[in-house]
């Protein structure tokens, strides 16, 4: 199985905001080393074609209030009030996921509202680079949904990996 980058029309208000605000930042993850992350399987395997999930965190919350905050493990809650017209969740996925489940506000969020997917990728000394160069193999994928028209709420993600183990991962994140 291999992976490339997929994308799902976003409102257009989401549009507009990503084309205006957003063109040309992405999110970084260069800080992110596979060793540091808490893993529930010891560690990703660069080597296969379809590594087992093994983290996911929400890792950024993008507003037309705020732009970008970036969000650590550790967080519940976003330091900034997001709101405004558009909001934006950022989730990173290690390994292969699969059959997610999303929610904000306690509402299930459609799968076309995840409206695009950057592929993550080792650099061959155990750091995280995005977007991948040619050749190197994708350990994960940020993820993005686009959950306009909440100005507030508790944002939820749970996905399952897609080969052995088998286990099923979340995070949650309460955006002001």
């Amino acid at each position: 199985m291999t992976a490339s980058a997929a994308e799902v029309a976003p409102s257009e208000t989401a549009r507009r905001f990503v084309d205006s605000t957003l063109r040309g930042q992405t999110l970084d993850v260069s800080s992110l080393q596979l060793g540091k992350l808490p893993m529930s399987t010891g560690g990703v395997t660069t080597l296969g074609p379809a590594p087992a999930l093994s983290y996911v965190q929400v890792y950024a919350v993008g507003s037309s209030n705020v732009g970008w905050e970036n969000v650590s493990a550790s967080q519940v809650t976003t330091a900034y009030d997001h709101g405004g017209d558009v909001l934006l969740v950022a989730v990173l996925e290690l390994g292969y996921g699969t059959s997610r489940y999303v929610t904000m506000a306690g509402s299930v969020v459609s799968g076309s509202m995840n409206y695009a997917n950057d592929s993550i990728c080792d650099d061959g000394f155990g750091n995280l680079v995005m977007p991948c160069s040619p050749g190197q193999t994708i350990v994960g994928f940020m993820r993005y949904y686009d959950v306009s028209g909440n100005q507030s709420g508790t944002f939820y993600y749970q996905s399952t990996s897609i080969n052995s183990p088998f286990n099923t991962m979340s995070d949650t994140m309460s955006i002001l």
